[in-house]
């Protein structure tokens, strides 16, 4: 069977390969032997459309088989080749003249003639001398007593805006690229004037803009007084210790601190809103204010007045902690919050220490 297919099938592949041969032959006769060029290309236009580029086009040329691409020149130089009908010759020089032909090819390299010249030159440089419009409706608003605020309508220009001059009677002081300006650093109480003019990329200058005038804001001495201090308590610790607090002032700046007066003399001033009274006199009566004040010096009405009597103190021992001598001279003057405690709890033992002492003393006295 195999071999029956064999002698069939030989004939047939023999038949195949000579008809192969027989094609890539023509073929290969058909491409050495192409000596035809193309036809030049027609209706070359050359068109600048910048300082530094024109654009060429042209009519297809044709071939006997096949036009492959195109050849330019520039100025007798050939400088490109393209597979289309068009080119854009880029990166030249502003205001020269440049001469273009154009050749077409195809795959047997076949070059077709020149087909005509054109000549175009690039376009000038184009110097911007047209100023911007002057920028309008300038407004200066003084918001306090070292800056005024600038505000201005934009201006226009041929090309582009790039920013704005400040000037500050008449001398420029600075830039902006926005339509509004914060002039910081000046003094109280003082006039300024102001001008905007807008400038483009080449620095052209606009005319002037309107003048704005404004005025800084005066210095403003504070003679505006803290609130009275509140709430004024006495705690009596002992028969020489007395513990105050008061409710905090308000002032329209800041509260500096309080002022403590006893039977109405100054005795100290704190921070704080709490005051220890050290040092005093047993089973005496003390009356006590408080006053804020700020930072001008302006002092507050007196908070309300407190009355109170120190415990009496039967043997004269000294009532004193860590954060006093026992001449009464305070050591701390915002106290110890924990000493206040431990001197309480001191106090109230030592009374009733003597309330005994007192007691043995006169049944002592009965019985001898």
């Amino acid at each position: 069977m195999t071999k029956k297919l064999t002698k069939k099938a030989l004939p047939i592949l023999g038949a195949l390969l000579i008809a192969i041969f027989s094609f890539w032959g023509i073929s290969s006769a058909l491409a050495v032997d192409d000596t035809t060029p193309p036809s030049a290309p027609t209706s070359l236009t050359a068109m600048a459309i910048s300082s530094a580029q024109i654009n060429l086009a042209w009519t297809a040329s044709t071939d006997d088989v096949a036009v492959t691409g195109y050849a330019i020149f520039r100025n007798g130089a050939e400088i490109a080749n393209v597979a289309t009908t068009t080119f854009n010759d880029v990166g030249l020089t502003a205001s020269t003249t440049y001469a273009y032909a154009i050749k077409a090819y195809d795959a047997a390299g076949n070059r077709s003639e020149f087909s005509s010249t054109v000549s175009t030159s690039t376009l000038a440089t184009t110097v911007d001398t047209t100023i911007p419009s002057a920028p309008t409706n300038l407004t200066a608003t003084a918001v306090s007593t070292s800056q005024i605020n600038l505000a201005w309508t934009a201006s226009t220009d041929n090309i582009a805006v790039v920013g704005y001059k400040i000037f500050r009677n008449g001398t420029q002081i600075a830039t902006s690229t926005n339509t509004t300006f914060y002039n910081t650093d000046l003094i109280a109480s003082t006039t300024y004037s102001y001008v905007i003019k807008a400038y483009d990329a080449a620095d052209n200058v606009s005319a002037d803009s309107n003048t704005a005038s404004a005025t800084t804001f005066a210095v403003t001495a504070d003679t505006t007084a803290p609130s009275a201090p509140s709430n004024l308590t006495a705690l009596v610790v002992s028969f020489s210790h007395v513990n105050l607090k008061w409710s905090t002032s308000t002032d329209n700046i800041a509260v500096v601190g309080y002022k403590v007066f006893r039977d109405g003399l100054e005795i100290t001033t704190v921070k704080n809103a709490h005051f220890n009274d050290i040092g005093l006199t047993a089973s005496t009566t003390y009356s006590y204010m408080v006053k804020a004040y700020d930072a001008a010096g302006n002092l507050s009405a007196s908070s309300n007045t407190i009355t109170i009597t120190t415990l009496p103190n039967n043997d004269g021992t000294c009532d004193c902690d860590c954060d006093c001598d026992c001449d009464g001279h305070n050591n701390n003057e915002n106290g110890d919050r924990k000493g206040w405690q431990e001197q309480k709890k001191f106090g109230h033992a030592f009374s009733q220490m003597n309330k005994y002492k007192n007691k043995i003393t006169k049944s002592f006295g009965k019985n001898k």
